[in-house]
């Protein structure tokens, strides 16, 4: 898609994802910017969700639509572009944690008290979170990958297969054993 002259921003709005990659592919900044006002908050929450902390999952975030904007030309088209944006945010996060050997923590609250009732119900929840935590850093990249995808942002199994740039029986298999072996770290 060829770019002549300036649009207006309704025009941008009206164009799909695949004519503003494209655009934007061509030099175009704004249309690259319209892109990010459609998937800027879905991606934030991804990032957040990946990213160990809120400044790191800003960087992500930031690093992310710099690689997005600097890959735009080379954009195959072969799944949405809402899923290659997601692949590229969710790289972005592990690149972040794989540079700075970022060991998984949890955000304790400025009130403490909050984290056990008297019944021991909060501090078992607690338990239970750092165990599963630490099982799954036990486990192989791609099948944390599938995983989360799938039982944690809630994807369909087409969807988290299309995120992950694989096919949905790779996902199943990859889950399946993920679940199976969670299930023996967990016992």
């Amino acid at each position: 898609m060829a770019v002549s002259g300036a649009r207006g921003t309704a025009e941008y709005e009206e164009l799909s994802d695949e004519e503003l990659i494209a655009a934007a592919g061509g030099g175009d900044q704004q249309a690259f910017g319209e892109l990010y006002n459609r998937h800027h908050r879905h991606l934030w929450a991804t990032a957040v969700r990946t990213a160990r902390t809120l400044d790191d999952a800003e960087d992500c975030l930031q690093e992310a639509f710099e690689r997005a904007y600097q890959l735009c030309r080379e954009f195959r088209g072969d799944c949405r572009v809402a899923s290659w944006l997601h692949r590229i945010v969710i790289n972005a996060c592990v690149d972040t944690a794989r540079r700075n050997r970022i060991r998984l923590s949890f955000p304790m609250p400025e009130d403490p008290s909050g984290l056990a009732s008297d019944d021991g119900v909060g501090v078992d929840r607690l338990d239970t979170r750092i165990a599963v935590y630490t099982a799954l850093r036990k486990l192989p990249r791609q099948q944390v990958e599938a995983i989360i995808a799938v039982d944690v942002y809630g994807l369909s199994i087409t969807e988290a297969a299309e995120a992950l740039g694989v096919q949905p029986g790779t996902v199943k298999s990859r889950r399946a054993r993920a679940r199976d072996r969670l299930s023996r770290l967990l016992r």
